[in-house]
Order: C-alpha cells, then sequence, then structure tokens
C-alpha cells in the first residue's frame, strides 16, 4: 500500500509552523463540511496514489511480461518443459491482473461516485453558503429592524409622552371650555332672564271711572319642560304651583307640576292609583278645579285619544304627597268631556259639555257625602247646550257665572248668572262692549268683578281681557291682547289659568316646550288705592328723622338715639343733639356723626325734651319732632 498523506503537526501551530488558527466552533455547519470535504479528498488522493501505483506496478508487470515472453523464447525449451508450471503461472498472473484490472475499475467507478459526491456537496455547500450569506442578509435586516423597531419605540414613547401631554392639555383644556359654556350657558340664562325681566310692561287702565293697573312679567322656566297640547287643563294649586294635566300629547306625561316660587317644573310625579296597581291613565277634553286649596279634582274626559269612551270616576290629586286617587261617588256622573266645573263651597258644579250630543245639564257632587246629583233649575230659562265654556262662582258662592262656549253651530258670548239657592238661570242685559264670542277661554271672579281671558273662535286666538261689572252690569276691555307674542299654539290648547287677579299663561317654544311663564297682576281699584296708601306711609316713614322711644333714663342722665333717613343716610354730614329742660332753657348737647348720646349731669325725677338736626353734606338740614323723657327717682340718700 502506498504511503497515506499525513495529518497535520499536532499542537497549536500548523505543519508549516504558522501561527495559531483561532477557534472555531467544531459543531457549526460549514465545520462539518469542511471536515467532510478534507476527508473526502485525502480518501480521493489515497485512492489516486494507489491507482498510480497499480498502474505502475501493471506497467512493471507488463514489462516483466515481455521479458519472459523473451525469456520464453530464449527458454523455449524450457518453457516446454516447464509449460504446465508456466501456464499455471501464466493463469494465475493473469487472474490477478484480471483481478486488479477490476479492482482498478472498480476504484474508478468509486472515484468517479466520490468525484459526483463530492460535487454535490459542494453544490450543497454552495447552497448553504448561499443560504448562509441569505441569512446573514436577513439577519443583518433583522438587526437592522430591531434596531428601527427601537428606535420607532423610542420615537413612539416620545410621541406617547408627547400625546399624553397633549391630552391633558386637551383634557385642561376642555374643561376650560366646559367651564366656559357653563359660564356662557349662565350669562347667557341670566342674559335672557333679564331681557324677559326688562320687558315688564305696565299699563295703567280706566275702567268703570276707576284706574286699572296691568303688569305683565315673562320669566323663564327651569327643569324639563313639558311639550304642548290640546284638550289639557291649566290648574293653580296652594298658590305655591300650577298643575299641567292630560290632553293630546306626543308624550305620555299625565301631570306636570310648575313651581311658582322656583320657575321650575318637575314631571317626576306619582302617577299609581292609591290602593291599586293602576297608573293614573291620561285624560283630555276633562275639567280640574281646585278645592281644598291642595286638592286637584279632575272628572269626566276622555281617557284614550280616539275613541268615544268617557270615565265615570272622578280622580283627586293629593297636592302635598302627589298621589292620586280613583273615587266612586253615588249616583250618576258627568260622562262627558268639554264640559265646564266649578267649586262652591264643598261642592262641585257641572254644566254641559259634550258626550254623544251637546248637553246642558247641571250636575253638582256633594264631595263630603261622595253623591252626585242632577239640579233641576227653577223657571223656564235654561243655557243652550254647549261645550268648552266657563264657569266661576262669586266669592260668597251664591252665584256662578257662566260665559261664552260652542253651541255646535256656533262660538257664543252670551253670559249667564245661576242662583245656587234658587237654583235659577238668569241671562242679564249687560251694557258696554262684551267679550267676542269665544271658547277655550278662562275666567275668574274678584270682588265684584268677573274677569274673561283668552280664547279662540274658530279662525284664531285671543289673547285679550275683558271685564264685568256685575253691579253695573257693564263690559270694559282692560287689555286688548296687542303686543303679546303668539308662537305655534295648539288649536284647543289651554295656556292659561287665574291665581286670583293674576292671570298665568305658559309659553311654547319652537320645539313645543313649554319653557316661559307670563304673569299678568290685574291690580284692581280697591288694590290699587290700598297699595298707593301702604306706599305713601311707606314713603313718609323713609324720609323721617326721628328720636327713638327707646331711650334708656337713670336718676341723672339719659341715653337717646335717633334714625335717620335710609335714603339721606349717606348724605349726612353730621347730627346736633339739642336739649331743653323744665325752664326752657336749651342748649346743644353734642354734635358729630352718631346716632346714640347718653348726656350726664341731669336732675332726678326732672323731664328733659330732645330733638335731633341732621346737617347734609349739600348745607341742607333737617328737624325731627321733639319728644321728652324723665329721668328716674333717686335712690341715693342725701348726705347729712
Amino acid at each position: 500500500m502506498p504511503p497515506k498523506v499525513g495529518k497535520g503537526v499536532k499542537g497549536g501551530k500548523d505543519a508549516k509552523g504558522g501561527k495559531k488558527k483561532k477557534d472555531v466552533d467544531p459543531s457549526a455547519p460549514e465545520v462539518i463540511y469542511a471536515k467532510a470535504a478534507t476527508k473526502i479528498n485525502q480518501e480521493k488522493q489515497n485512492l489516486a496514489v494507489e491507482l498510480a501505483f497499480n498502474k505502475d506496478k501493471l506497467v512493471n508487470e507488463q514489462i516483466y511480461v515481455h521479458q519472459l515472453e523473451g525469456e520464453m523464447f530464449s527458454l523455449k525449451d524450457r518453457l516446454a518443459k516447464t509449460t504446465n508450471d508456466s501456464d499455471d503461472i501464466l493463469t494465475h498472473k493473469q487472474r490477478e491482473i484480471k483481478l486488479k484490472m477490476e479492482r482498478v475499475l472498480r476504484l474508478e467507478s468509486q472515484v468517479r461516485e466520490i468525484t459526483s459526491e463530492l460535487g454535490d456537496a459542494n453544490a450543497e455547500v454552495q447552497k448553504l453558503f448561499d443560504e448562509q450569506v441569505q441569512n446573514r442578509e436577513k439577519l443583518e435586516d433583522a438587526i437592522q429592524l430591531l434596531v428601527d423597531k427601537n428606535m420607532l419605540e423610542d420615537v413612539v414613547r416620545q410621541q406617547d409622552a408627547v400625546i399624553a401631554k397633549q391630552e391633558e392639555d386637551i383634557v385642561r383644556q376642555v374643561e376650560l371650555l366646559e367651564e366656559r359654556d357653563a359660564t356662557i350657558e349662565d350669562h347667557l340664562v341670566t342674559i335672557e332672564e333679564l331681557q324677559l325681566k326688562s320687558s315688564t310692561v305696565s299699563k295703567l287702565r280706566i275702567a268703570f271711572g276707576d284706574p286699572w293697573l296691568l303688569t305683565r312679567t315673562r320669566h323663564r322656566l327651569r327643569g324639563e319642560a313639558p311639550f304642548d297640547r290640546d284638550d289639557n287643563t291649566l290648574t293653580c294649586l296652594g298658590g305655591k304651583h300650577v298643575a299641567l294635566y292630560g290632553g293630546n300629547v306626543k308624550q305620555d306625561a299625565a301631570l306636570s307640576l310648575l313651581n311658582l316660587e322656583t320657575n321650575a317644573w318637575s314631571t317626576e310625579l306619582q302617577e299609581a292609583v292609591v290602593g291599586t296597581s293602576e297608573v293614573m291613565k291620561v285624560r283630555s277634553g276633562h275639567s280640574a278645579n281646585t278645592m281644598s286649596k291642595n286638592k286637584l279634582l279632575v272628572i269626566g274626559g276622555s281617557q284614550t285619544m280616539g275613541r268615544d269612551k268617557f270615565p265615570n270616576q272622578f280622580a283627586i290629586l293629593q297636592a302635598d304627597t302627589n298621589r292620586w286617587t280613583l273615587m266612586d261617588a253615588k249616583g250618576t256622573g258627568p260622562a262627558r268631556q268639554h264640559h265646564a266645573a266649578c267649586a262652591v263651597r264643598e261642592k262641585m258644579f257641572v254644566f254641559g259639555g259634550q258626550s254623544h250630543a251637546l248637553l246642558n245639564d247641571l250636575l253638582v257632587l256633594d264631595v263630603e257625602l261622595m253623591k252626585w246629583a242632577t239640579v233641576t233649575p227653577n223657571g223656564v230659562s235654561v243655557p243652550t247646550p254647549r261645550r268648552s265654556h266657563s264657569l266661576s262662582s262669586t266669592e260668597d258662592g251664591r252665584k256662578m257665572w257662566m260665559f261664552g262656549g260652542f253651541d255646535g253651530q256656533q262660538v257664543l258670548n252670551d253670559l249667564w248668572a245661576y242662583d245656587v239657592e234658587r237654583r235659577t238661570w238668569v241671562m242679564p242685559i249687560v251694557t258696554g262692549m262684551p267679550p267676542p264670542p269665544r271658547e277655550m277661554h278662562v275666567s275668574t271672579f274678584v270682588n265684584k268683578y268677573l274677569i274673561v281671558a283668552g280664547g279662540i273662535d274658530g279662525a284664531r286666538r285671543y289673547n285679550d281681557i275683558f271685564v264685568l261689572n256685575t253691579e253695573r252690569m257693564e263690559w270694559e276691555v282692560i287689555d286688548n291682547g296687542e303686543g303679546v307674542e303668539i308662537l305655534s299654539w295648539k288649536p284647543r290648547g289651554v295656556y292659561s289659568a287665574f291665581q286670583g287677579s293674576r292671570l298665568l299663561s305658559v309659553k311654547p317654544n319652537r320645539d313645543e316646550a313649554l319653557d316661559e311663564l307670563e304673569i299678568t297682576d290685574i291690580q284692581l281699584p280697591e288694590s290699587l288705592e290700598e297699595l298707593w296708601q301702604q306706599r305713601a306711609a311707606k314713603s313718609e316713614d323713609l324720609e323721617k328723622l326721628e328720636i327713638r322711644d327707646d331711650a334708656q333714663t337713670f336718676p341723672n342722665a339719659i341715653e337717646v338715639s335717633w334714625k335717620a333717613p335710609p335714603k339721606l343716610v349717606d348724605r349726612v354730614d353730621r347730627f346736633k343733639l339739642m336739649m331743653a329742660n323744665n325752664t326752657g332753657v336749651v342748649k346743644e348737647v353734642c354734635q358729630g356723626k352718631y346716632d346714640r348720646f347718653r348726656v350726664t349731669g341731669l336732675r332726678a325725677n326732672t323731664e328733659y325734651v330732645f330733638c335731633v338736626k341732621a346737617i347734609y353734606d349739600d348745607g341742607t338740614h333737617v328737624w325731627s319732632e321733639s319728644k321728652g323723657f324723665k329721668t328716674r327717682f333717686s335712690t341715693t340718700l342725701p348726705a347729712r
């Protein structure tokens, strides 16, 4: 066998004595492929050396054969002799040569296979190298991406911090804007309220030869304003509330209360009926009247819009608890709508209205006995059947006054008086200018006056106020309704109610929400005279400089105090207190800007008269009335 190529010298240096190579990872793929390639190359070299050696040996054998052939010729004879031996040797040699040739062929085949495998291995190594290059590029790209990611994360964190700060600034700005918006809204509300207050109008009218003062003020209502509606009622409750109930409304809100002290609506009310699980159903075309100041009595009406269903029960709302009670009374109740009702003492009278036809009967409910009764009037004069009229009682409860309405053909403006004790209807003869025909109006009776306001005549809505003097039976108009703004009001809506001589009217906005209250304060001549007397007395008191009656007296001293006119107190420069004794001697005891002084050195049980002079900054002055005070008895014994 030929000598194999020796391996490198062991140790830290290579066979050529070079420097120590850099340590590499033996498990790396390139190292493994390098070792495999080296081994294959060494094997290939060994096979090539062995092949060359065998070829040389074959050549030598051939030469040797030629020599033998030469010797054969020379030794032919000998060969003949040794033919048998030579043939055996030759056959053996030829067999060896054949075997060696076959081995050479096999080795060449193996070399080709190894060469092919080496090529495949080189191709695989190249492929792996290319993949390694690609992986390295990808790794570099990934590293760059990681670096970019970190940079972007840093930028994002910075941006997040900036955004967070900006969000905080935005939140603060939004809060400031909200505060400013709230402030602006408050200012707008204040401005609107001031505008409404500044729109106050006072009118002095002469009616029946006496002065009447009408003061109209407007107020913005707070809270959740109820919506506009038809066939509702508006009733004053207890002097502090106005109850808006029922009607044909787009939202099912049975009752809304307006607080006149806060000008705020309240709709979160108890709608459950006491003693039942039922909810108070909304009615329309009903009547609602106050009894005992804090009870709202609802009678008749239609419970379901568009259906001819009239409840026979009446309902009572207790204003202090906002609870409904459905009541069943004996007798036949007024199953109808668009009637008129009037409370007289502890009884409720109902006249007219419409059921299946227009009615002109008079029913009375005794609230104490809980009993309905039909009143048969004495005489032949009875009002014609009608609906949407008004009915008011006098303050003593002896008469009821009915005005207007609709009789199925035309709108009316006739006036009827009913005597409760005599049970008679009278159509009095009146003078003056009566109100035009109307329905859906409101009326009230104050002192000797019947006041009629508002209403419709089918073509327009009235905003006027007429007064009937029931002693003179004369009509006068005290407000013709000019200057009153009318928005998109419902044709059969009730917007007004009387509270004594005050006319309260709620007004809808463009969204049909009732968010404004208009108060027309009607000052009757008797009230004006009383008011002027009170103001005159108060004005005199305000302009007086007077010595108070609560002076403190002592045996030898008197402490006096005085009161300056409130309107002029800021103009007072100084006060001068004067005193006179029982002998008539007058002297000044003090001067200065104060309202109390103690005078000492006086005699016991002696009367002194005081008077104060107020000197103003412009040099003018005013004197008070004189008042006398007496010193007390001395309890000290005189010295001996």
